[in-house]
């Protein structure tokens, strides 16, 4: 199974939109599972990661990683999420034995 992780940004541009809306219609749960971040939970990304044979991971968190601070204005958060969250994901992309495409649409 292909895992694709991403997140909504306030800065992403529309054809982004418009490409996580395609693939989420493409998606059948089985070959392809989509997942938005900000509507899961660590311990539920973590079991998705474990069935998973590649991973796709949005790469636009890992650049605002590596520019500084991971700013949560720049991201859509409910309640329950912090800009922790995001950091928690990515080692639990990177420890995992498989393939990982990072990707910018």
């Amino acid at each position: 199974m292909v895992l694709f992780l991403y997140t909504y940004s306030i800065n992403r541009a529309r054809t982004s939109g418009m490409f996580y809306d395609e693939l989420i219609r493409r998606s059948d749960n089985k070959s392809l599972v989509v997942l938005d971040l900000s509507r899961r939970s660590v311990a539920e990304v973590e079991k998705y990661i474990d069935a998973a044979e590649l991973i796709v991971f949005d790469n636009s968190i890992i650049l605002s990683m590596g520019k500084g601070k991971l700013l949560s204005r720049n991201f859509f958060l409910n309640q329950n999420i912090t800009k922790e969250f995001y950091f928690d994901i990515w080692n639990l992309v990177n420890r995992a034995d498989k393939p990982v495409f990072l990707m910018h649409p």
